[in-house]
C-alpha cells in the first residue's frame, strides 16, 4: 500500500565538537539520511530544521555560521552557509542555543550519498557545539 501524508524524521547527533572562528574540516557533525530506492538512490525528502545547542562560549562569540555539505571535506555544499546570531543562556552566560528554519528545501544535492556533513564557525572567540538534531520530511 502507498504511503501518503507527510512523514517527519529527526536524528541527532550529540558529539562535542569544539568550534572557532573558522572552518574545521575535523570538527563536524555527521548525519546518515536514508536514501530514497524508488528515486534511483536520491534522497527524496526535504531538510525543514536544524537546531543546536553550544557550551563554554568565549571570547566574545556572538554569531555561528552553519554549512551543511555532502561530503566530509565541506567541498559539495547542500545549503550554503547561514549565518545567525545564537541565543545566550539566561542564567549562564558561556551556554547558548540556535535554531535554522530550511522551509522545506529539497536537497537534490545528496544523490549517490547517504550523509549530511555539518559544519561550524564563530564570529570570534571558542565555543563547543553539545548537540546538533536536523530534521527532515517526506
Amino acid at each position: 500500500m502507498a504511503k501518503t501524508g507527510k512523514f517527519t524524521h529527526s536524528e541527532k547527533n550529540a558529539n562535542l565538537i569544539s568550534v572557532s572562528n573558522a572552518y574545521s574540516t575535523v570538527n563536524k557533525h555527521t548525519f546518515t539520511i536514508p536514501l530514497d530506492p524508488w528515486y534511483e538512490g536520491v534522497f527524496n525528502g526535504y531538510l525543514e530544521s536544524l537546531l543546536f545547542t553550544l557550551s563554554d562560549i568565549a571570547g566574545g562569540a556572538s554569531k555561528i555560521t552553519i554549512r551543511l555539505c555532502a561530503d566530509a571535506n565541506g567541498d559539495v555544499g547542500i545549503v550554503g552557509d547561514v549565518e545567525l546570531a545564537f541565543d545566550i543562556g539566561i542564567t549562564t552566560a558561556t551556554v547558548g542555543s540556535g535554531q535554522i528554519l530550511y522551509d522545506h528545501f529539497q536537497c537534490k544535492q545528496l544523490q549517490g550519498t547517504n550523509e549530511i556533513f555539518v559544519f561550524y564557525k564563530l564570529d570570534a572567540g571558542t565555543a563547543k557545539v553539545t548537540q546538533c538534531q536536523l530534521n527532515w520530511s517526506e
